[in-house]
This record gives structure tokens, C-alpha cells and sequence, in this order.
């Protein structure tokens, strides 16, 4: 197997068998933020189960935790800063970094700024005031540097730096091409390479269209509308003139696409935009046809140049076609109506005579079509006869730099077509895959790292005709498959026509063989080609396969290396880029990838090493693939736009420097000390000095931090493990990715946020206190600090979906069922730009399918990622591979109608929404999963360890008032270690179901900063995707609240057709008036005499919902309010409240519960009280009343249950305790000396249900 594996007839591979294994992977990547908590009422729970189970600590000394951070020293407290002091806080922040040591003492500050921020604000050496302030920024304004400003530049490359494995990524990338160009000998200018380089048009393939006339909407140098534009081209070259007021053909944007595809016509809008702004770019349209049977595009075509023919007016022929894709026309008479509408009349002529007249323009558009290999599922668009994708303006500002370049150096006493294209290249043929930059491409890197892979890349024999060419062209397969034949005669094809003619593409390349033949005459025997003589042919293969005295065994490694870097069992390396053997088609491709490759990296490689003296193809080879790797591992190119050398900003630039002149690595980054996220920035700016020796410089500008501002700002820690780290014994220790933190303020309530990667789905694992109300002097003495620890416990897979007509199809249900386990999740597509999202949580093969009513609607297209396109014609799943951490953006999956479907609605009425299939239960309590039709299924969430145990007590209360089964659906994301740990233990002795749902908040949806706040948004924002698509109602119950009702009557009450129903606000209780803010004002004119609604409780028909699309109504009503910060203040209750009465297309209805199904102490009267069906533990405004005490005085069976929740939780913790240590020996880990621990004799009476 090993032999032919060498060989490249086989590939295998090996995969280890994982077995259960207690050690755990410590992953870095994420940060931590400590916030100071903003409490009017008291959060904290005066019992503590969890420290049973979790310790306080793992045994790290506290002096072992000072050595990690020495510069943070002595005891902090928290000061409280006037609004007059934070008008110059910045700018001491700045001062007192200066005095601490520059970058690190920068960072030790913005780090713990809620205590250093304070010390530094007592800072007496200056005058603060207007107008010194003004002084001190004058600089800032000068280079422009704004409120809001913030760039992350590596080497030229433009990095985002709250992705840390992409920063990540592209640092190892910089760190192994480094090492890798030292290796080869280019020491002296290797750091060159390391840049990215701008990318330009001037070197891209350029289409020569010439062939066919298009239809021209513009023309700038004869239409009246841009007779006002200055024709003065010298004085516009040189930037005297505006950019776009130039009269002259000089961008020619033309929109190739099959005439009778009228979903494809959205260049339509782009050609609108460009006339509405007066933009100087002609516009033109080539009308294709699928081929002879395609009789309608035929049709078409022959009337559109008709009318041309006929009409002196450019406009005509475009509002034809728009009026034809407008109205889906098919028919003859239609189309000849359409005609007659703008005003031409065939004369008695057939469109089929029209068609015979204008066979010879249908032809070359024929021919066009095959030799460009034109997309036939979408419109195409050229610039300049450049395939433009992607954001337009980009196409186009490269070729005006370029033509103003031109015209500068040669003048501008030319048409405008020879100064377009003078200087540049075209090609009569297109092939996508020669100039694909999203192509895979092979790190070589580490080839040239390795001595022996050295050798073996000097052991190859090429064919070439220049000594160092700067595109190294590999041919990957084995003599046995007859793909390997075919692509080596069409190779050798085109070099002998290419060298009897003299090409320049030829005079760029050498081609190699790599992989074993057993000789050339037995190559020569498979060989048939017909255009090369037999002494030619013998003679290229024998300069080809010629082996020297190079040892079999060293060649054998590069040739496994290559065959093992990609599946397919032949393919092409063009330094180190994948070609598909199927991608080449025709002998001159050759041409066409050699000139790709020059245009992507190779001219740029052999452009920098041009001062090198005798630089070898194996150098340039090198040089190229580093700068295709770097530029896929870390992105396009981008200039700094901030100056940070300027000497007007000097005082705000902190540095940290190597000692190279020309450092390989140079990172500057521009960010506002006011930003919270500010300390995070600097820490990936400090990371990446550390691991790469980069030089870096950071431009801390002082922004305004105003009073409501100071709850934002937090103690922070990004956790990235620059090194591993060992113990005493010499074994991995994860210290390198945990965040510590210490001389946090005793006194104050602290809540933790973990910030991860978009696509990371974590939860807590470990605490042995109330991460979401730490209150650390109530910690016992003896406990020195507190550990906590989470988890990774999904990956998200998300992207948008469009149909053919570049419109979501919302409502779509999606299906991904993992291939071996069969584990199915289920979603449906928003209309909020198509996006869908799914939770694996375990990697491998995942299979993607349409679903319910949409699988007989819609059919698979295409699959777009950051890799290129996936054709899924034909196939009814795509197949998803989820191997990796690192998020993948751009995931864009594509659908077309199926024939007959057109018109048909996606929308599944809610009596016919059926089940998906199989569902997979994030945790359940039983081994049912999904929805269960016959159970009332109530939602809730609870975030701390005072509301988790509202949320026992309410649990209880509905279950021993319900008739029927209950399934409760909990909101997995804040839920604690401990609330988790004994939930199985509580579903079963209280014999309920259950679920833990999740949901990752979208990254376009505004965010929101206050964890209680995002909280409220899952209350309301997600309902039509955070549950299986077959759960068709769920009762939502706030965590404080007690139910004394049967919720059976609820969960089955008539709602009139709504998609919600809540109850309204009480008016009863007459002192609390003043409270009442919806009876006047904003909310009384808004809702009219419609009531104001509580969200403490409320009935979801989730089919309904789902059916009116009532999700995506909310979201884009929270997105166009949420952008002022004073509104929403109740975000859950305020949002469903306005949307009732909100604009007719976002407007969701929202049908008023009886009143007493919720009854609240702070708005309804006692009388009220006797018909109430559940009692809320609202917060009083006037009294401020805590909730324990409240709940004790307002409820009469809350003391009961809340004993009746507290033996439960002992037993359970009891019984976990008994059976871990039963497995690992006693612990020493209880919490036998915490008084507030419950008396743990109480477990030793173990129920026998569980």
C-alpha cells in the first residue's frame, strides 16, 4: 500500500480511532471580560449548591498568577469618576501608560481599566480643559483620525482582529514562509515578499468581446447627457479633473446572459444605478442562447437587434426587455406586443423569419458563448473585458489608475480605446479555472524547510526554454490512468506550436512530471498524438522522465507529498495552485493558466526578486506560492490610512520594535482608548509581536468617554497561547489558555462575558460560584481565588440562501444530517438576507437537503464559500465538511424553482407544517427527542443562580398543576454548571421532559451590550428557529413566576388566528399610576386603544408564526429601533408591543390574553389576586422590594416549594457526588466549610426514585 501510495496509483488514509478519554483539549483563541453589574435590585442567592461539586480553585498558588502579570502590583479599588474627569480620562490614560513603560504599560492599564483608568484619572501634571484637550488632539485632526477610526495592517494585509484563529492563521502563514524564503537564500529580500501586493487590473485576463456587437445602453463620447463632461484627458490624468466626469469611453461595463432567463436580469438595477448618478461608463449587453434548442432566447435576440435596427433611440431596446423579464413573456403574440409597446411593428413579419434573418449575429454570439465558456446560470460581467466579481467599484477604480497612468506616461493624443487597451493583453478564449485565486494552492513552504524535499524538487526534469521562468507548472498522476495521457499530449501540443511560433506565455513556464513512469518507451507505446512527430515526441519525454544519478527513494518523497495534498488522482500545480485535470479542455488552455498564474503571483515573485542576482525557477516557484498562500490565508491588500510615523501624532503612538533594519513583520494598528474592545485590540496586537518578533505600532487615540459610557468598560483578558507550557513533570499544561485575573474590587457585584469566534458556540462547564453575580467578599477566607471553566459546545455552520431571482426564500426549511451518526438538525431560511444557521455539534461528513414543502419546490444550484463554487445540479444534498474551528464567511447557497414551481408559495399553511424528520435533542430527560404533540411545552430562561432557582420553583408549580405531560424548553446559553448537572436528576424525580435549546445571535443583527438585554432578545427574537420545526406551540413563563392555573387551558386556548397572544398590563392598583408609561406620551399615541401587554407570560402558535414569517418582522423592526440607544428600554415587552401596531409590512398581531392569567403584586390590586393563574414576582419601582423577600410575602406556597426545590437539588447534587466518587476515590473538594452551603446530611436520605 505504502508502495503505490509513493507511486501515486492509490491514496489512503489513516484515521486514528478516538477512545474515551478524561483529558481535554484547552483551546485558545477567545477572550474574558469581568464587568462591574449595574443592580437596582438584589440578584444574589443567599444558597450555594454548586461548590459541592466544582472547587473553588485548582490548586494554582496566587503568587504563581502575580508572576504572569507582573506590572499589575498592590491592591485596586474602584473610584468613582465625575463627568468634568472623564472629559480628559483618555488623555491621562496616555500620560500614565507613558510613565509605566510604554506598550506594556499601555496594556496593563486598558487591561484593568475600571481601576487603572480611575487611578490614573487623579493625574495632576496638566491643566485639563477645552481648550487644552483641543490642543493635545490637534494632531489626530490634522491626519484625520476620527471617533470610530480602527484598522489592524500586517504586512500590508488588512486583518480583523476579533477573529483570532484568522489572525491567527495568517500569522503562521507570515512565520512559515519566512522561514522558508531564509531557507532558500533570500534572506536579503525575502522580507519583500512577505507584503501583500496591490492588486491591479493591468495584468488580468482580459476577453477580447469584440466579436459581437453588444447593445449599448451609453456612449459617453456621442450621448447628449455627457456633453457637459470635459474632454480634457491630460488635465484628468493627472487628478485635476473629477474622477468620474470624464468624456470618453474609458470603462466599459458589459452584462453578457441568457436572453430568456429573466430571473438573471438584476443587471438591470446595476445599469439604473449607474444612469440615475451620471456615472461616465458605457454600458453594453450581449443576449445569449443555451444552444439551438433554446428557440425563445433566439427570439428574443432577433427582436432586440430589430428594434435596434429600427429605432434612433439606445433606451428602446432595454425597455423592451424589461417590459419581456417584467412580465415573464413566452409566447409570440406576447413578445410582438411587447415590441409594439415601444413602439415597432414587425410588418407583417414572423418572429421566425426575424430569427433566419439574424442567424449570422446568433452564430458568433454562439461562438462567443463556447470560447469564453460563458456562466449560462447567471449573468456575467465585464469590465474592460475583464470578469468582474465581487464589488464592482473595485474593477473599476484599478482600471482608471491604470488609463490615468497610461496617459500620463504616452500621452493622450489617442482614441480611448487604443489608450484602453494598448498596454494590456487579450485572449480570444476563457478558461475560469486559469486565473481562479480561490483555488486551493499547495504550501511549499514547508518543501524548502526540509533538506531531503530539497533535493527531490532539484530532482525534477522540466521542459522550458528560459532559464528561470517564473511559473513552475506540475503535472500530478500515474502513467496507469489515461487522464495522466491525455492532459501530457495536450501539453506537449501546445508547446511545440508555442515554440514554432514564438510565445511569450512559453518563454513564462516549465512543466514537470511528477509521480512514477516505469520508462518512456512505455509511455510512448499509451501516447497517440497525432500533431507531433515521433522523434519530437521521444525526445520531450526523454528530457522529461530523465532521472541523472537523483536517488528514486528522495524523488519518492516530493512525488507523495503532492499526491497527498489533494484527492483527485490527476491534477495540475501551478506554483502550487489546483487545476482540475477536467478544467483543461484544449491544448491552448496552457496559455491561458501561465497567463493567470503571472497575473495572480508570478509576475509580482519575479518582479521583487529582480535585484537578486541568478535567481532560480525553484526561487521564484517559492516566492509565487508564498504570495498566493499569504494572500489566501490572510486577504487582500490595503494601505494603513493613518500615518502613525507622523510626527503630529507621536505622543499617542506606542511601539514595540526588533532589531532588524527591514523587519519581516511589521503590524500597525489605529484603535480608540474610549472603545471597551480597545484592550482586546492591543492584546492581539501584542500576541502577534511576541510569536512573529514582529515590530509593531499602535495609535491609541484619546477618545470621548462620556458618563453612560462607564458600564461598558471591563476588566479583560484575550487568552492566546503565544508558546506551550509544561509543569514540573514535564507533561502540556493549559495555564497558557486561561485568563487570570486578580485585585478585583471586593465590594462590588461582577457578572463574566466570554467573547469567542462567531462560529464558536460555548458554555460554562465549571463554577463554583454565580458567574453572572460574583460577589467576591462573600467568598471565604480560606478560598484565595475562583475557577471557572467552559466548554466548547458547538460549531455553528450558517450562510444565506437565494433562488435564482437574487431574493431569499424565506420560510425554506434546511436539513443537515450528520452522515455516520444520522444526528439531524433543522432551520428555516430568514427573509433577513436568506441567512440560516445550524448547530454541529460534533465534526465530520454533514449532509445538507432541502426539507419539507421546499424539497418539492426548490432544488439544489450552486455552494458558494471563501474556496469557489460548487456546482449541485442534479444532487438532492451537498456534502459539508466540518474539520475545522476557523470560521468560513460568504457561505452562500443557491436554488432554482423546479419546472411547474414557479409560482407556487414556499409558505406552509400552519394546519399543514409537517414533521422534518428525526431531530437531535441538545439534552433531554428521558429518551424521547423533538417535539411531543401530546405534552404542553413551555419555554423559559434564567441567567444566575437566584433566578435558576425561581426556575426550579416554577417548574414544580406548573408541573403540579398540569393535567398533562409537560416538556419544558430551556434557554441553554447562561444556564449554570450546577443548574445543568442536576436537571436529569430533577426531570426525573418531578417527571417532566426536557430540552436545552440555543441559538448564536447573527453578527448582522445589532448586538446588545448588557448580557440582560440579550437575554430579552432571545425571549423574542428567534422563536421561529430556536425550536425543531415541528413543535407547533410553546407557553413562555418568565423564571420568577408561579403558576397555579392549568396551563393545559392555555396551551390549547383559541387565539384568533395571531401568531402570540399575552396578557395585558393590570391597571388595578391605583398608587402605582405614575409608573404606568404607556398611558401616555410615545406609547399612548402608538397603540391608540389598543392595551399595553406584559412579556412575563405568552403563548406562541409557533406554526402560525412561522407561517406569516412573524420572526423576520420582529428582527427588522429591532434592527430599525435598536439604533437608538433610548428605545426598547424593555426590549422583550416593548418590541412584540410596537410591532402590533407597527407598520402594515412588519406588523404582527398580537392577540390579548384574559387578565388573569398573569397577576403581579406591583399593577394589579388584591382583589385580583383570587382569579390570578400564575403570580409574576414583578420588581416594584416605588419599594425596590428583593425578590426572596417579596416572593415569601406575596405568594403563600412559595416557602414549600422553594423547600420542596432545595431537598431535590441536595439529593441530586448527592447522588452526582456518590457516583464520580465512586469512580475516582473520595474528594477533598466539597464544600464542607462554606456556611452557606446547604447541610449536606440532607443527602444521605437518597430518594429511591432516582
Amino acid at each position: 500500500m505504502t508502495e503505490l501510495n509513493a507511486n501515486c496509483k492509490v491514496r489512503y488514509i489513516l484515521r486514528h480511532h478516538f477512545t474515551p478519554c478524561s483529558e481535554k483539549v484547552a483551546l485558545d483563541g477567545f477572550h474574558v471580560s469581568v464587568y462591574l453589574k449595574r443592580v437596582d435590585y438584589v440578584v444574589v442567592d443567599d444558597k450555594n449548591f454548586t461548590n459541592q461539586l466544582f472547587p473553588y480553585n485548582d490548586g494554582l498558588p496566587p503568587q504563581n498568577i502575580r508572576q504572569r502579570s507582573p506590572t499589575r502590583d498592590g491592591h485596586s479599588t474602584l473610584n468613582d469618576i465625575s463627568a468634568e474627569g472623564l472629559q480628559c480620562l483618555s488623555l491621562k490614560v496616555v500620560n500614565a501608560a507613558r510613565k509605566a513603560g510604554d506598550l506594556d504599560g499601555l496594556l496593563g492599564i486598558l487591561e484593568d481599566f475600571p481601576s487603572a483608568a480611575a487611578a490614573a484619572s487623579g493625574e495632576m501634571d496638566w491643566r485639563c480643559d477645552d481648550s487644552e484637550v483641543e490642543r493635545r488632539k490637534s494632531g489626530l485632526f490634522e491626519l484625520e483620525v476620527l471617533e470610530g477610526t480602527e484598522e489592524f495592517i500586517v504586512n500590508n494585509f488588512a486583518l480583523d482582529w476579533t477573529n483570532t484563529p484568522a489572525v491567527m492563521e495568517c500569522g503562521a502563514a507570515l512565520a512559515l514562509c519566512k522561514d522558508a524564503l531564509i531557507g532558500a537564500g533570500l534572506s536579503d529580500s525575502g522580507h519583500r515578499l512577505l507584503r501583500a501586493f496591490p492588486e491591479t487590473t493591468s495584468r488580468s485576463l482580459r476577453m477580447d468581446l469584440s466579436e459581437v456587437e453588444p447593445f449599448y445602453l451609453t456612449d459617453i463620447e456621442t450621448d447628449s447627457s455627457y456633453v457637459q463632461y470635459l474632454s480634457d484627458w491630460s488635465l484628468w490624468a493627472e487628478g485635476r479633473l473629477e474622477r468620474f466626469r470624464f468624456k470618453a469611453n474609458f470603462i466599459t461595463i458589459t452584462i453578457t446572459v441568457v436572453a430568456a432567463k429573466y430571473e438573471h436580469y438584476g443587471f438591470m438595477s446595476l445599469f439604473q444605478q449607474v444612469l440615475s448618478q451620471g456615472l461616465p461608463f458605457r454600458l453594453g449587453l450581449i443576449l445569449l442562447c443555451e444552444g439551438d434548442e433554446d428557440v425563445l432566447s433566439k427570439k428574443i435576440i432577433a427582436l432586440t437587434r430589430y428594434i435596434q435596427d429600427v429605432r434612433d433611440s439606445r433606451f428602446d431596446p432595454f425597455s423592451f426587455l424589461g417590459r419581456v423579464s417584467y412580465d415573464g413573456i413566452v409566447t409570440d403574440s406576447e413578445l410582438i406586443k411587447a415590441a409594439e409597446n415601444v413602439g415597432v411593428k414587425l410588418g407583417g413579419k414572423s418572429l421566425d423569419e426575424l430569427v433566419d434573418e439574424h442567424a449570422g449575429y446568433i452564430n458568433e454570439v454562439n461562438k462567443l458563448r463556447t470560447s469564453l465558456d460563458l456562466n449560462l446560470d447567471d449573468y456575467t460581467l465585464f469590465i474592460n473585458g475583464i470578469v468582474a466579481e465581487g464589488n464592482v467599484m473595485v474593477y473599476i477604480d484599478s482600471e482608471i489608475d491604470r488609463i490615468q497612468e497610461s496617459i500620463r506616461k504616452h500621452g493622450a493624443k489617442r482614441p480611448s480605446h487604443d489608450i484602453v487597451f494598448s498596454d494590456v493583453k487579450t485572449v480570444l478564449r476563457r478558461n475560469p479555472a486559469a486565473a481562479n485565486d480561490k483555488a486551493p494552492r499547495m504550501k511549499l513552504a514547508p518543501l524548502f524547510i526540509n533538506p531531503k524535499f530539497k533535493l527531490a524538487l532539484e530532482s525534477v526534469r522540466y521542459l522550458q526554454t528560459a532559464t528561470s521562468p517564473p511559473v513552475t507548472l506540475w503535472l500530478c498522476g500515474n502513467v496507469d490512468s489515461d487522464e495522466t495521457i491525455r492532459i501530457l499530449e495536450k501539453y506537449l501540443e501546445w508547446f511545440l506550436e508555442s515554440q514554432e511560433k514564438g510565445s511569450e506565455a512559453l518563454e513564462s513556464v516549465r512543466f514537470g512530471l511528477l509521480g512514477v513512469f516505469e520508462s518512456a518507451e512505455e509511455l510512448l507505446k499509451r501516447m497517440g498524438t497525432k500533431n507531433v512527430e515521433g522523434d519530437e515526441l521521444k525526445k520531450l519525454v526523454d528530457d522529461l522522465l530523465s532521472r541523472g544519478e537523483d536517488s528514486d527513494d528522495i524523488r519518492a518523497l516530493l512525488d507523495r507529498a503532492v499526491c497527498e495534498s489533494f484527492p483527485a488522482s490527476v491534477f495540475l500545480l501551478v506554483n502550487g495552485r489546483y487545476i482540475g485535470s477536467r478544467d483543461v479542455k484544449d491544448a491552448s488552455d496552457f496559455e491561458l493558466i501561465v497567463y493567470g498564474e503571472l497575473a495572480l503571483t508570478a509576475e509580482d515573485a519575479a518582479a521583487t526578486l529582480s535585484t537578486v542576482s541568478e535567481t532560480t525557477a525553484d526561487q521564484i516557484l517559492l516566492s509565487a506560492n508564498c504570495i498566493g498562500v499569504l494572500r489566501k490565508a490572510c486577504g487582500s491588500f490595503s494601505s494603513a490610512s493613518v500615518d502613525v510615523e507622523n510626527e503630529a501624532v507621536s505622543e499617542f503612538v506606542f511601539r514595540r520594535e526588533e532589531t532588524e533594519v527591514e523587519p519581516w513583520i511589521q503590524a500597525t494598528a489605529v484603535a480608540s482608548i474610549a472603545n471597551p474592545l480597545c484592550p482586546l485590540r492591543l492584546r492581539t496586537l501584542v500576541t502577534m509581536s511576541e510569536m512573529l518578533h514582529a515590530s509593531v505600532s499602535f495609535l491609541a487615540y484619546p477618545g470621548a468617554i462620556y458618563e453612560g459610557d462607564v458600564g461598558t468598560f471591563a476588566f479583560s483578558r484575550r487568552v492566546v497561547a503565544t508558546e506551550p507550557s509544561f509543569d514540573s513533570r514535564g507533561i502540556r499544561s493549559s495555564w497558557a489558555e486561561r485568563a487570570v485575573f486578580y485585585d478585583l474590587p471586593q465590594d462590588k457585584i461582577l457578572t463574566v462575558s466570554i467573547g469567542s469566534p462567531r462560529n464558536w458556540l460555548l458554555e460554562s462547564q465549571a463554577a463554583a460560584v454565580d458567574m453572572d453575580n460574583i460577589y467576591l467578599s462573600r467568598i471565604p477566607d480560606e478560598h484565595q481565588h475562583v475557577h471557572a471553566e467552559y466548554a466548547l459546545d458547538s460549531i455553528i455552520v450558517d450562510g444565506s440562501c437565494i433562488d435564482r431571482r437574487q431574493q431569499p426564500p424565506a420560510g425554506t426549511k434546511l436539513e443537515l444530517r450528520h452522515t455516520a451518526k444520522g444526528s439531524v438538525v433543522d432551520t428555516l431560511v430568514m427573509e433577513n438576507l436568506g441567512y440560516y444557521q445550524f448547530k454541529v455539534s460534533h465534526p465530520g461528513l454533514w449532509r445538507l437537503s432541502l426539507a419539507g414543502k421546499a424539497a418539492s419546490i426548490f432544488e439544489l444550484d450552486q455552494y458558494s464559500d471563501g474556496r469557489g463554487n460548487v456546482s449541485l445540479k442534479g444532487k438532492d444534498s451537498l456534502v459539508l465538511y466540518v474539520d475545522s474551528l476557523k470560521d468560513v464567511e460568504g457561505n452562500m447557497l443557491r436554488l432554482s424553482r423546479k419546472k411547474g414551481m414557479e409560482e407556487v408559495s414556499i409558505v406552509e399553511p400552519a394546519d399543514e407544517q409537517k414533521a422534518v424528520g428525526e431531530e437531535t435533542c441538545s439534552a433531554t430527560g428521558d429518551s424521547s427527542c423533538g417535539a411531543d404533540e401530546d405534552s404542553i411545552n413551555v419555554f423559559s430562561v434564567a441567567s444566575g443562580h437566584l433566578y435558576e432557582r425561581f426556575l426550579k420553583i416554577m417548574i414544580l408549580s406548573v408541573t403540579k398543576n398540569a393535567s398533562k405531560p409537560v416538556k419544558f424548553w430551556l434557554l441553554k446559553n447562561y444556564l449554570s454548571p450546577g443548574f445543568k448537572s442536576m436537571l436529569p436528576l430533577f426531570a426525573a424525580e418531578r417527571g417532566f421532559k426536557y430540552e436545552l435549546v440555543t441559538y448564536q445571535w447573527p453578527d448582522w443583527l445589532r448586538v446588545q451590550e448588557e448580557k440582560q438585554r440579550t437575554l430579552w432578545g432571545y425571549k423574542i427574537l428567534f422563536l421561529d428557529v430556536l425550536f425543531p420545526m415541528t413543535l407547533k406551540r410553546v407557553i413562555f413563563i418568565d423564571s420568577d413566576q408561579v403558576v397555579r392555573g392549568d396551563l393545559k387551558e392555555l396551551h390549547e386556548m383559541d387565539i384568533n388566528g395571531a401568531p402570540y397572544a399575552y396578557t395585558p398590563f393590570c391597571d388595578s392598583r391605583k398608587e402605582i399610576d405614575g409608573f404606568r408609561f404607556w398611558k401616555s406620551g410615545f406609547w399612548k399615541e402608538h397603540l391608540g386603544n389598543k392595551p399595553y401587554h406584559i412579556s412575563a407570560l405568552y403563548l406562541v402558535d409557533l406554526a402560525r408564526f412561522r407561517e406569516i414569517r412573524a420572526g423576520d418582522r420582529l428582527r427588522q423592526t429591532y434592527q430599525q429601533l435598536s439604533g437608538d440607544p433610548h428605545s426598547l428600554s424593555n426590549l422583550d415587552q416593548d418590541l412584540p408591543n410596537y410591532a402590533s401596531s407597527g407598520p402594515a409590512d412588519s406588523r404582527v398581531p398580537l392577540h390579548s390574553l384574559p387578565k388573569e392569567w398573569l397577576w403581579c403584586e406591583t399593577w394589579c390590586d388584591d382583589e385580583s389576586k383570587k382569579k390570578a393563574k400564575t403570580i409574576d414576582l414583578c420588581n416594584n419601582p416605588m419599594t425596590k422590594e428583593p425578590k426572596l423577600d417579596s416572593a415569601v410575602r406575596i405568594i403563600a406556597e412559595w416557602s414549600s416549594y422553594d423547600e420542596e426545590a432545595t431537598n431535590i437539588t441536595v439529593r441530586a447534587y448527592g447522588k452526582i457526588l456518590r457516583d464520580f466518587e465512586s469512580k475516582t476515590g473520595p474528594s477533598d473538594q466539597k464544600g464542607k466549610n462554606d456556611k452557606s452551603t446547604v447541610d449536606e446530611s440532607d443527602a444521605e436520605e437518597v430518594n429511591e426514585e432516582l
